[in-house]
């Protein structure tokens, strides 16, 4: 699962904090339109669930989408 915690304490453009993988799955799916599932539920909370099945060019895209959404989250 890919691990989120560098992210976490981070302010969205919204002015929300980054503090649970609910809330980023959250984020991601408003900001990047790519949905995740949060990782609490398979004991892993700072990391995010992604699927992959589905074409390599839409994953590609998706991964840009998310990095975009990313780097807009303030220190």
């Amino acid at each position: 699962l890919p691990d989120f915690k560098a992210y976490f304490g981070r302010r969205t453009p919204q002015g929300n904090y980054i503090t649970s993988s609910h809330q980023m799955a959250e984020y991601l799916l408003m900001e990047a339109k790519v949905a995740t599932v949060p990782g609490e539920p398979f004991e892993a909370p700072t990391c995010l669930r992604l699927a992959y099945a589905t074409d390599t060019q839409i994953i590609e895209q998706a991964v840009e989408q998310i990095k975009h959404a990313l780097a807009k989250l303030d220190e």
